[in-house]
């Protein structure tokens, strides 16, 4: 077997060897019941793991009945879940090809939703130390689109939870080059601002099916972009767009707004407040932005 294939191998069998990681032992009903897995297909699987060197098994006798399968990992299988455990998220450097085949992997859908979630938190704490690698891959561009194009639910999707994460983790080395930023502000910040109606300047709730966790990631997003993108123009769509959901948001975003807006004391001063001219059309309006001025002061003050 190639290097390649093991690879393949570890992928698609990995809540197997990851459950037996790393000293464990345990018999296929056992591993069966730990992984709800039909026990006939578990023992199919031992076997192809065992024929390829990474499972080692042995039976054992017992009193009464036939002896059961008992099952360890083999060292060479140890070293391998080792490098992944912990060599990966310390790299700051990592080869294209490693990259390529992690993002090949995640798109595989044969391989296990567990090793899905194992390699999207790497790949997000890849994204703290070297977003750019990551950005050179066509790949991991398509699978940003795609966390905002179809919003994952953050509390039952740990994939997308952890790419949201990656994403978060990378905007600052996104928008400090101006390629990656032109990119973002197409594939990413517009289509963002069409999830949420208020962004627009129109009254209206966020989408019924959208999860309050990425609405909220969403707006974090907008905000961080205002604070760190060097590109003026983008930073005043930012504040503008934040002041549109503020005023018109009908879904209690309001105060998540208003708690960003009182971050950007660190990042400016007090003069770009002062400039921002915003059309107030209701007593409603007029009164979030009485509130929004006094929590501005306040935090100038205190600051």
């Amino acid at each position: 077997m190639t290097p390649k294939d093991l690879a393949k191998l570890v992928a698609k069998r990995f809540d197997i060897l990851h459950e037996l990681y790393p000293n464990k032992e345990s018999h296929l009903s056992k591993l069966a019941e730990n992984l709800d897995k039909d026990i006939g297909n578990i023992s199919r699987y031992i076997d192809e793991l065992n024929k390829n060197g990474l499972i080692k098994t042995q039976e054992q006798k017992r009193k009464m009945g036939r002896p059961f399968k008992l099952c360890k990992l083999t060292t060479r299988a140890r070293t391998i879940l080792a490098s992944l455990e912990e060599t990966m998220p310390r790299e700051k450097s990592f080869p294209e090809w490693q990259i390529n085949m992690l993002l090949d992997m995640l798109q595989d859908k044969n391989v296990t939703q567990d090793f899905h979630e194992f390699i999207t938190g790497k790949l997000s704490d890849i994204a703290l130390e070297n977003a750019v690698i990551l950005l050179s891959q066509k790949q991991m561009k398509s699978i940003f689109e795609k966390v905002v194009k179809n919003p994952p639910s953050p509390s039952k999707d740990k994939v997308g939870k952890n790419l949201m994460s990656c994403l978060s983790n990378a905007l600052p080395q996104i928008l400090a080059e101006r390629k990656t930023r032109e990119w973002f502000f197409t594939a990413i910040y517009k289509p963002l601002l069409k999830k949420i109606p208020s962004a627009k300047g129109k009254e209206g709730k966020v989408e019924e099916n959208l999860n309050r966790e990425f609405i909220l990631w969403a707006i974090n997003i907008i905000s961080r972009v205002a604070r760190l993108t060097p590109d003026p123009e983008f930073r005043k769509n930012a504040l503008d767009v934040l002041l549109k959901i503020y005023f018109h948001d009908t879904s209690q975003l309001s105060n998540i707004v208003k708690e960003e807006f009182v971050k950007f004391e660190q990042e400016f001063q007090k003069s770009i407040f002062e400039k921002v001219n915003y059309k107030i059309d209701s007593r409603d309006q007029r009164a979030k932005a009485e509130v929004l001025l006094r929590e501005l002061i306040s935090s100038f003050n205190a600051a």
